[in-house]
């Protein structure tokens, strides 16, 4: 009696990693396991301007910068009061200082 009750046990156990092969997640997004190859360059934040007499800085993605100073490969050229514009391989960017998109309150269906 107590050989089948081992026999039992010790059969359970060699079965039981088969049950428990990878296991698909069904809230995986599609095409998640493929990789982009795509070099993307770093977003870059402006978060601070001081400009004080002859002397400007800024802070962009947590680093001081000045003109002519280089960050993630682009080129300070000009730090202004609200922005910061940036030459990489020939091209501008501005990079401001607020965000200028604006909220506004939807109108509900009982304000029409």
């Amino acid at each position: 009696m107590v050989r089948k009750g081992w026999f039992a046990v010790t059969l359970s156990l060699l079965v039981a990693p088969a049950g428990a092969a990878a296991l698909d997640d069904p809230m995986r997004p599609p095409n998640e396991q493929q990789t982009r190859s795509v070099v993307s360059h770093p977003q870059l934040q402006l978060t601070a301007v001081m400009i004080h007499r002859d002397r400007r800085i800024a802070v962009i993605n947590g680093q001081r910068v000045r003109e002519g100073s280089q960050i993630a490969g682009s080129t300070v050229l000009a730090i202004n009061p609200s922005t910061v514009t940036l030459r990489r391989n020939g091209r501008l960017t501005a990079l401001s200082l607020l965000d200028l998109r604006v909220k506004t309150i939807s109108k509900t269906r009982n304000q029409e």
